[in-house]
């Protein structure tokens, strides 16, 4: 048997034995859907009581902290980390981060029917915190979206555990998310040269998370250059009614929300930060037609900034930019 199937077995028999009592054969004989599961534990360390919240990264390296902010929020009680890609070194990084806490589950699903693993979801019912890591949130729209798995992460959130995401785990945060269904990742020089375009991949009614209704994500933010695809799917919501705004947050940055809708903004540097995109006044949206807009909004939150939702807005004095973007013109830089 090869280390791959070996590491399959071995975590149905893990699952099982948690959730159920059972074996590994029993779960095999129950037609369990194959996922990973890794997890680290410690006796010495009490639960206590989760204080919710959300915490929000943009991918690449975590902000100083932001992991163990994660796990006081969930009372250093009993943290699951879920993806659709990753392996022990991915749940291992993220143990090390939070510091102590009773325990780190991490699953690993490889197709929809693992979301309604009946093990899956009683180690997602017990969690204290829920954190969705990166990789192709493509993955998470067909696996979970509609399934137990995003009502129980929804359920944990109302019931005052914190939710958190990077990358693709924060792109699916929001109100609407762009699923990356095309199989690549949208460059802003595509959605501005195609706005309604096969690539621009917009999803709605997957998470329901209250603090972030009227809002869409996006992760690598400035130094991926993706203010321009932003703009556009805000323009894109905002056309057909909706009250959106767009939330970019840069590679080592993120925000750290309290239940009480305050956010703190942090970042790794001091050029980190995210940037809030309000729609613009007027929008030109027609197929394989250039995108182009007036008046769009933008303001700028740096690390130590700080956020308010519901709805989405800065608190202080964090200064808004104007935008008019030319039909054809080039991606806007920023910050």
């Amino acid at each position: 048997m090869n280390a791959r199937l070996r590491l399959l077995f071995a975590g149905w028999g893990v699952v099982a034995s948690l959730a159920a009592g059972g074996t590994a054969a029993a779960a095999l004989a129950a037609g369990s859907a194959p996922y990973e599961f890794y997890e680290t534990r410690d006796p010495s360390v009490a639960a206590g009581t989760p204080k919710g919240g959300l915490l929000l990264l943009g991918g690449g390296e975590w902000p100083d902290g932001a992991l163990q902010w994660f796990a006081e929020q969930a009372g250093r009680g009993h943290i699951v980390m879920i993806s659709a890609s990753g392996d022990r070194e991915d749940h291992d990084e993220l143990a090390a981060a939070l510091g102590p806490v009773a325990s780190v589950e991490t699953l690993v699903l490889h197709d929809r029917a693992s979301s309604n693993d009946a093990r899956v979801l009683a180690i997602l019912r017990a969690a204290d915190g829920i954190f969705l890591h990166g990789g192709d949130q493509a993955n998470y729209v067909r696996y979970w979206k509609g399934t137990p798995v995003a009502e129980v992460i929804e359920e944990r959130f109302r019931s005052g555990r914190p939710v958190g995401g990077t990358s693709a785990g924060l792109a699916i945060l929001g109100q609407w998310a762009y699923g990356a269904l095309d199989g690549g990742s949208l460059l802003s020089s595509q959605a501005l040269a195609d706005p309604l375009g096969p690539a621009v991949t917009l999803v709605d009614d997957f998470l329901h998370l209250g603090p972030l209704k009227g809002v869409i994500t996006d992760s690598h933010f400035a130094p991926r250059g993706r203010l321009g695809r932003l703009i556009v799917w805000v323009a894109r919501l905002h056309a057909q009614g909706q009250d959106v705004t767009g939330l970019g947050i840069d590679e080592s940055a993120g925000v750290e929300i309290t239940a009480d809708g305050i956010g703190q903004v942090i970042s790794r540097s001091a050029a980190g930060g995210v940037t809030l995109v309000h729609a613009p006044r007027s929008a030109t949206l027609q197929a394989a037609t250039p995108f182009a807009a007036q008046g769009v909004r933008l303001v700028r939150v740096p690390a130590g900034g700080k956020l308010a939702v519901s709805p989405l807005r800065a608190l202080g004095l964090a200064p808004a930019t104007v935008l008019d973007l030319a039909p054809g013109a080039p991606p806007p830089v920023w910050p």
